[in-house]
């Protein structure tokens, strides 16, 4: 009985030094193929769509990119952590900076915006983001990109409070979403949850240190799948659909962001502000020219359904609740220009039309706010007696 006892523990011994050897191997393996990797340099498919026409400094916007990486934030998860390139820099303080348009000085309103990449500046430099382009086109006003890659709803309105907590939230705040919330909530992939984000499972599979925690799993066979996982590019967190098959869902995951919205905006107008929110378009909403796109994958197809499932919905209800404070863009790249980069990510000149329709809304909107008051001005001025500087009574 001993020797079998010993035979077994030993077999077990040398399949758990088999095991760990695999894992090094496969560790080892990824770093040289990362070292390879940087050192041969990587051509990035995305910068050669016809939407840029520098494709060289397209392939440099990427390389950038690719090489930022996130560190933790309270509340909201994630931000970048700071970084200098010639194409992309992030501020110690996680947010990503521009030159352009900078003619204010610090006593001046800050106009801020939030959303997920695209707001950020995903497949642009510096200067070709939505905020950076905004700024080029306002005066005397200070803009601020509190942007973030994969931030939802949720990450943006946190985001906000907490600039109000520590009270440098920006006097007028735009809100730049749609896109993100369908991705992550109508994906059971991602999470089954609302309010929830692109990195949910990660997180949880981070912090998971309950007594009934499986060791084994967690921290032998879930590195080997991970590690498998990246070596053949696969990401599980892709499969769709979600929404379109469960209506329950569908409207949840709408009431939910219309919800988010409208305590943003009751947060900013209650501190005297101007909010706007703005529903982004998508290659598969409105009739932007996609031609020059690779949309073929069928999980692009299922996303499309996805977000045509979604944004009729939110449209109802923001017309239902007479959301003054909202502006449908879902068809803003409609026409013959190459805009779009992928599904969701702009070229400059589409960062820039979408600047320029921000704008024109805000702009129309102070306009509709200072009217009440002028036709009150006139009104006092008609009433008064002649040569008084005082009101009428």
């Amino acid at each position: 009985m001993r020797s079998i006892l010993k035979l077994v523990f030993g077999n077990l011994l040398v399949l758990a030094g088999l095991w760990l050897g695999v894992l090094l191997l496969l560790s080892v393996g990824i770093d040289l193929y990362d070292l390879a990797r940087s050192l041969v340099g990587k051509t990035y498919k995305r910068a050669e769509v016809a939407a840029y026409t520098d494709h060289a400094r397209a392939q440099q916007i990427h390389v950038d990119q690719k090489d930022s990486i996130k560190t933790y934030a309270p509340f909201i998860e994630w931000r970048q952590s700071g970084k200098a390139s010639e194409t992309l820099n992030i501020g110690p303080d996680g947010y990503r900076t521009h030159r352009i348009g900078r003619d204010a000085g610090p006593e001046a309103p800050e106009i801020g915006f939030f959303g997920g990449s695209t707001v950020w500046g995903t497949g642009v430099d510096d200067d070709g983001t939505i905020p950076a382009q905004f700024d080029d086109l306002t005066t005397g006003v200070r803009v601020a990109n509190y942007g973030e890659r994969g931030f939802s709803t949720m990450q943006n309105l946190i985001e906000l409070m907490t600039l109000m907590n520590r009270d440098v939230a920006p006097k007028t705040v735009v809100f730049y979403e749609g896109f993100n919330d369908v991705w992550v909530h109508c994906n059971r992939a991602v999470t089954d949850r609302l309010n929830s984000h692109t990195e949910e499972r990660r997180l949880q599979a981070a912090i998971d240190r309950s007594d009934d925690e499986n060791f084994a799993w967690n921290n032998l066979v879930a590195p080997m799948i991970t590690m498998i996982g990246r070596l053949i590019d696969v990401d599980d967190r892709k499969s769709l659909p979600g929404c379109s098959a469960d209506p329950v869902r569908a409207e949840a995951v709408a009431e939910m962001m219309m919800r988010n919205w409208e305590m943003a905006e009751r947060l900013v107008t209650g501190y005297g502000g101007t909010f706007r929110l703005v529903l982004q378009p998508t290659a598969f909403t409105g009739k932007p020219r996609v031609d020059h796109l690779d949309l073929s994958d069928p999980r692009d197809r299922a996303l499309g359904v996805e977000l045509n499932t979604i944004y009729p919905i939110v449209r109802k209800k923001l017309a239902e609740r007479a959301a003054a404070w909202s502006t449908d863009l879902t068809d803003a790249l409609d026409g013959d220009g190459m805009l779009l980069i992928d599904h969701v990510h702009l070229a400059t000149p589409g960062n820039r039309l979408i600047a320029q329709k921000i704008k024109a809304a805000l702009d129309g909107s102070q306009a509709a706010a200072a009217q009440p008051e002028e036709r009150t001005g006139a009104a006092d001025r008609a009433a008064r007696p002649a040569g008084s500087d005082e009101p009428g009574r």
